[in-house]
């Protein structure tokens, strides 16, 4: 299956979307994606991220980061150059 190629800002965007529609996750601020080389899971980016909860616990932030990231990664790369 080929991947849609998105850039790390709209990557970002779908991240952070998500994370505000849950409950538990709806005061998040920011996070911030980066795009690194093909990893053994065969895709080029979200293995690092930096998280500004705001209002959101951080561990339920994390623990729905694990979910919503391997998904995405599953169906998105990042665009080259970004």
């Amino acid at each position: 299956m080929t991947k849609e190629v998105k850039t790390i800002a709209e990557i970002q965007d779908l991240i952070l979307a998500e994370l505000r529609a849950q409950p538990n996750t709806a005061g998040v601020k920011s996070i911030i994606v980066t795009r690194h080389g093909v990893d053994s899971e065969g895709t080029n980016w979200g293995s690092t991220y930096q998280l500004l909860p705001g209002t959101a616990r951080r561990g339920d932030c994390e623990a729905a980061l694990r979910d919503i990231i391997r998904r995405l990664r599953a169906m998105y790369d990042a665009a080259p150059g970004n």
